[in-house]
């Protein structure tokens, strides 16, 4: 049998915590006086809360709540405001380009346009260090997601990606046509700070270097 339970805003009354792990529960659904009104709360026997909104609810808080537990979002709910995630936090118009801090984890998906940045060396000759990249801009880095790199002289050589004296990456070019491409899922980053990111051959040869990256 299901009955309404009228309930009329007051002072209430005081109400004694009790042992109740032997007693029977049951759904209370509360009402906002019109019939089509769904919405639910319910008390589980674990002692959990399920609640059921229909419409578009406001929800306000005071003060700084604490989310602990899996949360998991169903459709595509519009969020406004300030996210925060782990240790990334601003704007959601921000939140949704560069890069994605979750927990201290780094995750690449599309870098805003602005930060996008390429270079392409002309024929280099020689075993000099020779830069591709330009340094970042306002204390950042770069992090490069796409090298080529191709060689047309008769001789084969290494060539290195170095971020000062540090060599990130190298790989090999074969002579007469020979050289590599990589591309990083994850992008490579350079560790120091508003600096260029070079090339160097190991011998000498006829190698061209481009490089495809964003800074952040």
């Amino acid at each position: 049998m299901a009955a309404n339970v009228n309930i009329t805003p007051g002072s209430g009354d005081v109400v004694a915590a009790e042992d109740i792990s032997s007693v029977k529960y049951q759904k209370i659904k509360v009402v906002d006086g019109t019939a089509a009104s769904t919405n639910l709360w319910k008390v589980n026997s674990d002692g959990s809360a399920q609640v059921s909104i229909l419409g578009t609810p406001t929800v306000s808080f005071s003060g700084s709540p604490s989310i602990s537990g899996a949360v998991t979002v169903v459709g595509n709910p519009s969020i406004s405001g300030t996210v925060n995630i782990g240790t990334q936090s601003g704007s959601v118009v921000g939140f949704q380009g560069g890069t994605r801090i979750i927990s201290g984890s780094v995750l690449s998906y599309m870098a805003p346009l602005a930060s996008l940045v390429s270079g392409v060396t002309s024929v280099i000759t020689s075993t000099s260090i020779t830069a591709v990249l330009p340094a970042a801009p306002g204390g950042q880095r770069n992090y490069i997601t796409h090298i080529t790199a191709t060689n047309g002289a008769a001789t084969g050589t290494f060539v290195d990606i170095r971020d000062g004296t540090t060599v990130i990456y190298s790989g090999y070019a074969a002579a007469s046509g020979g050289g590599f491409a990589a591309s990083f899922p994850t992008p490579l980053k350079q560790s120091s700070i508003s600096a260029v990111v070079d090339m160097q051959a190991s011998a000498q040869a006829s190698v061209k270097v481009a490089i495809i990256g964003f800074t952040a």
